[in-house]
This record gives structure tokens, sequence and C-alpha cells, in this order.
């Protein structure tokens, strides 16, 4: 990763910069495509590798960070987000819960 002035670059494809200060929804996404390409790699690998669990594990972690960097990372701050804006959007908008109600009667 190179930090110049046109941005943030991995393996020669730009990052989009978010915020994953409070963020758990890339992570879970993260970890269920890493399930997935685990599946794989237990379906592609020799068997000589299947019994090295740290050489699975790198694998696993080559293939899963671009992808968590240039997809899912953005993908899951984008779906974030919009789901803060919806919850924020029905709250101000008038909708009152029933808690809400009982407190006004």
């Amino acid at each position: 990763m190179t930090g110049a002035e046109g941005g943030i670059h991995f393996l020669g494809l730009p990052v989009t910069n978010f915020d994953y200060s409070s963020s758990i929804i890339p992570a879970i996404l993260t970890a269920w495509v890493m399930s997935y390409i685990e599946r794989l790699m237990e379906k592609i690998t020799p068997a000589f590798t299947k019994k090295f669990l740290k050489l699975k594990l790198m694998l696993i972690l080559l293939v899963s960070t671009p992808i968590a960097f240039l997809i899912l990372g953005p993908l899951g701050s984008i779906i974030g987000n919009a789901h803060q804006q919806c919850c924020t959007g029905c709250s101000l908008s008038g909708y009152r819960t029933e808690v809400q109600e009982r407190r006004i009667l």
C-alpha cells in the first residue's frame, strides 16, 4: 500500500478510503467470504499441504486480503452507512415506537 497524492493503492488498484472505526459489517462479510475460500482451498490444494495448517491459513489470507480491501470493505461500509441513514431517517421523520408512545401518554 502506498499513500501518494493519487490516493491509496493495493496491488496497483485504488482502494477507497472509508472509516471502519464503528463498522462490523465489513468484518462479517470478510469472514463469510473466507469460509467459502477455505472450502475452495480444501478442494484445490494437494494433500500434503493440508497437513501444514499454517500454509493453508496463509493461502486463505493471501486470497482474501485483496478481496477484503478492494471489494468487501467498501461494500460493507456503504451498507453500514445506508443502514445508519435509514435508522436515523426513521427516528427523525416522526416515527415513534411503542415505548416512546407510552412515555408521551
